[in-house]
């Protein structure tokens, strides 16, 4: 019973690795559908800049050091997703796939050539201390990483499920933003329209031009939901009446903008005031 008691203690401790892998594969495709199978090495490589670097060399405080790591973290991310993942979507899942594979294999070696590949184990925050009961044992760490995944995994669902803002992220994130639930789209315009309100209250705003790929991307209805929400709201008397509008120039109209303003500066053109 003990040597039975031992291989179910011992499943459950190395399981709940794997299951910390496949709660990390199954959220970022979720929210972003990309089967990433680098971000257990984008996860060492910032923990080595954590640990190796930040602590280690620069003597940084934990504190500090951990939230200049998450940065690194989210750096890398926007990196792999921009530079490489993002311009192979549109090849399909196979082949944003192999370039989390190609990213996964690269990240492997650089950790290796920045830390070696004999780096002594980094410790854990919890002991190894054995907890007896029943003819086995199991070591803090071991128990302390069960419950900490099974709290993650618990955590992550109901986010994800039984929340507004986790079924928004899931509906828009990684999709283009026309396949978005009504009720998203509804929201998102509900919420433009309550903050061009309270700007033309302020200001006398007569019309709020919107662009950006996600807005135009919702379409008519995200304009009707701001519309309304303005007309509710904008009842002063020099703001009602205001208005919004998708942008003429479409998703590229703060690039035209900005470079309008920029020649304007550099006056090499006159027709904008």
């Amino acid at each position: 019973m003990s040597q039975f008691l031992n291989y179910v203690v011992a499943g459950l401790s190395i399981g709940a690795v794997y299951a910390l892998m496949s709660i990390g594969v199954v959220v970022i495709y979720r929210i972003s559908r990309v089967v990433n199978l680098a971000h257990g090495a984008m996860g060492i490589f910032a923990t080595f800049v954590f640990h190796y670097e930040l602590v280690g060399r620069l003597g940084l405080p934990v504190p500090v050091a951990f939230v200049a790591a998450l940065g690194v973290g989210a750096a890398l991310g926007v990196f792999v997703e921009r530079a490489l993942v993002g311009p192979v979507r549109k090849d399909g899942i196979l082949a944003t796939l192999v370039m989390t594979v190609g990213v996964l294999l690269v990240l492997t070696e650089l950790t290796v050539q920045f830390w070696g590949p004999n780096q002594p184990v980094i410790r854990s925050i919890f002991s190894d201390r054995t907890i007896r009961f029943a003819g086995t044992g199991v070591t803090v760490h071991q128990l302390g990483t069960a419950v900490f995944v099974a709290a993650l995994g618990v955590g992550l669902y109901v986010l994800l499920n039984r929340t507004r803002y986790g079924r928004a992220i899931e509906a828009i994130t990684g999709r283009p933003p026309a396949e978005a639930p009504p009720e998203v789209v509804h929201r998102a315009g509900t919420l433009v329209g309550r903050a061009v309100a309270s700007v033309a209250n302020l200001l006398d705003l007569g019309l709020a031009v919107v662009a950006g790929s996600v807005a135009l991307g919702f379409g008519p209805p995200f304009f009707a939901a701001a519309q309304a929400e303005i007309d509710a709201l904008a009842r002063l008397d020099f703001s009602r009446g205001a208005r919004i509008r998708p942008a003429g120039l479409g998703a590229d109209a703060p690039l035209v903008g900005a470079a309008a303003v920029a020649l304007h500066r550099l006056g090499r053109l006159s027709c904008c005031p």
